[in-house]
């Protein structure tokens, strides 16, 4: 099973470069993406819109926004880019995986609450929303994520709960 879901993943990923909606694996800034923005809410939604493209993965089942070969930000350094590391902005093979399964196998997810930790663009929470998840939060500590995750459930006809502070420890009823 995990050999074939890591084909499906290569597979979908060669598609994904070849039509531009890919990442170049470039390095880190030593800028942090946990402060909070100094942008407002629309600010963060515009400067996204501005920064991604539109792609569509249908064996997924998604459209995201995502950074590709033809956004601005694609060339620039992440020193001129107009917020921290958008690790939000690339459909990682992880979260492409876990979205896949979550269609695959909508009857594990059907009714059921479903937490995406470390969301990035939302891929996988739109993922078991469309499977049919009773409730779904998206989580990611990063602030920009939680904007992109939003724009993502938007474009796909999803309600997502998006949550930017960092679960790890907490219990379920916090």
């Amino acid at each position: 099973l995990i050999s074939c879901a890591i084909q499906l993943v290569r597979c979908d990923l060669r598609r994904q470069a070849s039509a531009g909606c890919g990442w170049d694996g470039g390095g880190s800034s030593a800028r942090s993406c946990h402060s909070a923005p100094t942008q407002s809410r629309q600010a963060m939604r515009e400067t996204i819109f501005s920064q991604t493209a539109a792609c569509v993965f249908p064996s997924i089942g998604v459209e995201l926004r995502l950074i590709t070969s033809e956004c601005p930000l694609w060339t620039q350094s992440l020193r001129e880019a107009p917020f921290p590391e958008p690790w939000w902005g690339f459909l990682w093979p992880g979260s492409y995986a876990l979205s896949r399964w979550c269609f695959d196998n909508r009857k594990a997810v059907k009714g059921r609450r479903v937490l995406d930790f470390a969301a990035g663009c939302g891929a996988s929470a739109i993922a078991a929303s469309k499977s049919g998840s009773s409730h779904v939060v998206a989580n990611d500590i990063d602030p920009w994520s939680a904007v992109a995750c939003e724009i993502n459930a938007e474009r796909n006809g999803v309600s997502l709960h998006e949550r930017t502070e960092n679960l790890i420890g907490m219990t379920r009823a916090q």
